[in-house]
């Protein structure tokens, strides 16, 4: 081949695939040291674009799994509490079954109601359990069916928001479903199954404010069937709060789920193979030294010409 002094083509190749290795070079040794095989946009701008909205379906898909657990944590501390007023309740008509007793004296049926009046002031207190700030039941008034007027707080169980699943938490009618339906009569019905608006006043109600020191509201003023009506409607309340743990327990670990199938299309799309990349990277590195040396050799090729030159 001709000798040329203006032109030499083997540096010029040299240098061209020389800088094309070098280029390889450096975007393998990116991945490997981020670990994701879209370290630029210009990789696949069609898989970053996935990969961004599924990043962000990730986060919000977080947020989702925590307000559920919150929304978890409430119904169980409502449940608790329910569970405290059953105790308190059955304490209650242990007492009206004592006071019933023949052999007992007006002072021994007085002590008897001092006790109930103590025990209807914490009953009552119970019914201001907060989370949070937030009330956990109700002083909403029974509407007819079964569910509370306007008694319910929708707890949102998808990455979308309000156009995903939800589930209506209701915030339980603890003080209603101890209140006597007729008022004035403490006799009446405490039935769970065929409510009728009432308004909650002491004198109707196994739960008062304070204690009452008027015998029109004594232990004697409530009949056994108040008693038992009562922990039936607890009983009822504690089961619809069951029904509500166990529908954010599913929420939940469907949430979950979504989230790991996520985040694994995630990591098919944006995560580097260490192997592959790994021998990419031996490969180039090779390339870029062995380039490095011809591109060398091209340039010391010329100096035959000076040889010449002399000669």
């Amino acid at each position: 081949m001709p000798i040329s002094i203006n032109t030499n083509t083997m540096a010029t190749a040299a240098a061209l695939h020389l800088d094309r290795n070098s280029t390889h070079f450096e975007k393998s040794l990116n991945r490997l040291s981020s670990g994701s095989k879209l370290y630029n946009s210009s990789d696949d701008p069609g898989g970053l674009a996935v990969s961004m909205k599924l990043s962000a379906a990730i986060n919000r898909q977080s947020a989702a799994i925590t307000n559920v657990q919150n929304a978890l944590s409430f119904a169980q501390l409502q449940d608790g509490d329910i569970a405290s007023a059953d105790k308190i309740v059955n304490r209650m008509s242990s007492l009206r079954s004592l006071y019933d007793d023949v052999t007992k004296s007006d002072e021994d049926k007085a002590n008897y109601n001092t006790e109930f009046q103590s025990l209807r002031v914490q009953l009552f207190q119970l019914t201001d359990g907060r989370f949070n700030g937030i009330s956990l039941f109700s002083n909403a008034d029974w509407g007819s069916g079964t569910v509370a007027n306007g008694d319910t707080v929708t707890v949102l169980t998808s990455e979308r928001g309000a156009a995903g699943s939800s589930i209506s938490l209701a915030k339980i009618q603890l003080l209603s479903a101890m209140t006597i339906r007729s008022a004035g009569n403490a006799t009446g019905s405490m039935s769970v199954g065929n409510y009728v608006v009432q308004t909650h006043t002491d004198d109707a109600a196994l739960a008062a404010s304070a204690k009452s020191t008027s015998g029109d509201v004594s232990l004697g003023s409530f009949s056994v069937d108040s008693f038992i009506l009562a922990i039936q409607n607890l009983a009822t309340l504690r089961a619809e709060n069951g029904a509500m743990q166990a529908r954010f327990e599913f929420a939940l670990d469907h949430l979950e789920q979504n989230k790991v199938n996520m985040e694994a299309a995630n990591g098919r799309i944006n995560d580097v193979d260490i192997a592959s990349e790994s021998t990419r990277f031996a490969r180039y590195n090779i390339l870029m030294q062995a380039g490095s040396a011809m591109l060398a050799q091209a340039n010391m090729d010329h100096s035959s010409v000076a040889q010449r030159l002399i000669m």
